[in-house]
């Protein structure tokens, strides 16, 4: 997974069809917190993150080297995730505080609480 943590600017991102990957990690948020905004925020302006087409990914794992004031989406407000049927870890209720729609299509995840979302779809496979 390539790193794009460090690229601040991004307001949309979507990453299709990674047929083998398997994990998406701290890599893919920045290492040593070169990702990090002068805020300490990671992806500081990224409002829409799609996941799709990854049929061997299982596990969506949280940055834990942030600093304290590190956060990670901070103004998220649109999350898909398609066709991903193995993935079942995805990071934490702090990461997606924000978030306002929700769309999950094909995919094994447990959703959390998320207190300003508005419109939540689901089709397959959703667990609460």
């Amino acid at each position: 997974m390539p790193t794009m943590g460090n690229l601040h600017s991004l307001k949309v991102v979507e990453i299709d069809g990674r047929p083998n990957l398997k994990c998406i990690g701290s890599e893919f948020y920045g290492q040593n917190h070169d990702g990090a905004s002068s805020s300490g925020a990671v992806f500081p302006v990224l409002r829409e993150l799609t996941l799709k087409n990854m049929p061997k990914l299982a596990e969506w794992l949280e940055e834990k080297s942030l600093p304290p004031s590190g956060m990670v989406f901070p103004c998220i407000e649109k999350l898909k995730i398609a066709k991903c049927p193995q993935l079942i870890t995805a990071p934490g209720f702090a990461y997606f505080a924000p978030l306002q729609n929700c769309n999950i299509w094909s995919t094994v995840i447990s959703l959390l609480k998320f207190p300003l979302l508005r419109i939540l779809c689901i089709t397959e496979y959703c667990t609460f």
